[in-house]
């Protein structure tokens, strides 16, 4: 497998904000694009990996209409909170040098995403085939074909978000509450976002997740689900896996 540098200007990825990002080669698996991963961050400190999964071209689709939508890409910081979105663009542009997109995105993100609390009951129970004990266990298939893996300058896993933040269907997370599920992983559970598709997010683990960790992640998974039995199923399917697959899609 190999892993080769995207031209900046590559108008095949509108969305990307300014950062490396590699086409990987052949269908990877989430082991092997997080091994790469790896590799390529010891050239990029201070950089966290985000890679494309199933049905990369949808996730890139609704990716733009979502951070349209919910206004991701418009900073919106306290002293211009009273602006309007044309309006904090517009103060924006006229800075040297404006900031990039990938800090309003951000920005953004951080100070509108929800507390933990107020997450409780976000997504339905998926139907079994599609949902979070059935993929993380493998039995669905989540990679691309030729992944993109974007290497986003950011001190935090959660932060990687900015790649390709997701949430646009009526049922879905928004971008801002995917942020907040994000950064409860790391923070709660050590566990890293690491993949983003349509309909799928992947969060990594240095290892297997083991009993102690998997009890916390799965009490959180039945929070976001509202269903102390799907809780109990992924408990005893996490002990030995590397990897959390979850929908972030409410159909």
């Amino acid at each position: 497998m190999t892993a080769t540098p995207i031209d900046p200007e590559d108008h095949g990825l509108p969305l990307a904000p300014p950062c490396p990002a590699y086409r990987l080669s052949g269908k990877p698996s989430l082991a092997e694009c997080w091994q790469i991963a790896a590799g390529l961050l010891v050239d990029h400190p201070g950089h966290r990996p985000l890679v494309t999964l199933r049905h990369q071209k949808q996730a890139y689709y609704t990716s733009f209409h979502g951070c349209d939508v919910h206004g991701v890409d418009v900073y919106l910081g306290e002293d211009l909170s009273y602006l309007s979105e044309e309006e904090v663009l517009e103060v924006w542009a006229q800075k040297d040098p404006p900031p990039p997109l990938i800090h309003r995105r951000q920005d953004a993100l951080s100070r509108g995403a929800p507390e933990w609390s107020a997450m409780a009951a976000a997504l339905p129970v998926p139907p079994k085939e599609s949902d979070p004990v059935t993929a993380t266990a493998g039995v669905l298939d989540v990679t691309e074909d030729s992944p993109v893996l974007y290497l986003v300058p950011s001190e935090t896993a959660a932060g990687a978000l900015t790649a390709l933040p997701n949430g646009y269907f009526a049922g879905d997370l928004t971008p801002f509450q995917t942020y907040a599920l994000a950064r409860r992983m790391e923070e709660a559970h050590g566990l890293a976002l690491f993949g983003m598709g349509a309909p799928w997010l992947a969060f990594a683990a240095d290892g297997p997740i083991g009993t102690a960790a998997a009890s916390g992640i799965a009490r959180d998974i039945g929070h976001l689900f509202d269903s102390d039995d799907l809780a109990g199923a992924l408990e005893a399917v996490l002990i030995e896996q590397t990897f959390l697959i979850l929908p972030y899609t409410g159909g």
